[in-house]
């Protein structure tokens, strides 16, 4: 599984107890990684921007 299936699958198991970085630092990756996921990820409608307990951005 590449980088960007770990974080999506983090982003729905993490239920929003911790922030994104984080999320993304316990994958391995680094600050810059995460966000370029994220920003693939988000460009692809996978997730959302909105605020979901710690974590700003939730599976759609």
């Amino acid at each position: 599984m590449n980088d960007k299936e770990l974080l999506l699958q983090a982003f729905k198991a993490n239920q929003g107890k911790m922030d994104e970085i984080t999320l993304g630092e316990q994958l391995g990756l680094s600050e810059t990684e995460t966000q370029r996921i994220i920003s693939q990820l988000l460009s692809e409608h996978k997730i959302e921007f909105e605020q979901f307990g710690l974590c700003n951005y939730k599976t759609k």
